[in-house]
């Protein structure tokens, strides 16, 4: 039994390019365009998500994010799992996106007060949120 066998699974992107891609790739699993799942569901997983700044405003992308796990946490039974580049302040630098582990613990607590972060084991300045019920 592969491991896609024993959970439902729906993959998720912005990017039109990357939901054909995964489609072609794995053509057994529901991919689809959007910001956020269709329905309600156990878990959200992101990674790499809010990393890539579309834009140069740091004021606005930050206030994506937050609405953007707000309106994910909201359609989670469990919890949410993300992401996220650190740094000793906010910035985009190269079109990448940093916060701070204080700025976005204090953004997360105003969706819910448990949660939990770890530092990676592969980046050195990336932290891995937890958001739970």
């Amino acid at each position: 039994m592969q491991l896609l066998d024993r959970f439902d699974y729906e993959g998720v992107d912005i990017n039109s390019d990357f939901i054909k891609s995964c489609k072609q790739k794995y053509p057994k699993i529901n991919f689809f365009v959007s910001n956020k799942p269709k329905k309600i569901v156990d878990y959200v997983v992101m990674s790499g998500t809010y990393n890539l700044a579309t834009l140069n405003d740091v004021n606005f992308w930050e206030k994506y994010i937050f609405y953007n796990l707000m309106e994910c946490f909201e359609l989670c039974k469990i919890g949410l799992i993300f992401n996220m580049h650190v740094d000793n302040f906010t910035t985009i630098r190269n079109k990448i996106f940093y916060t701070t582990e204080a700025r976005m613990i204090s953004l997360l607590s105003k969706i819910t007060n448990k949660i939990r972060y770890y530092k990676s084991d592969h980046f050195k300045n990336e932290r891995i949120f937890i958001l739970l019920r």
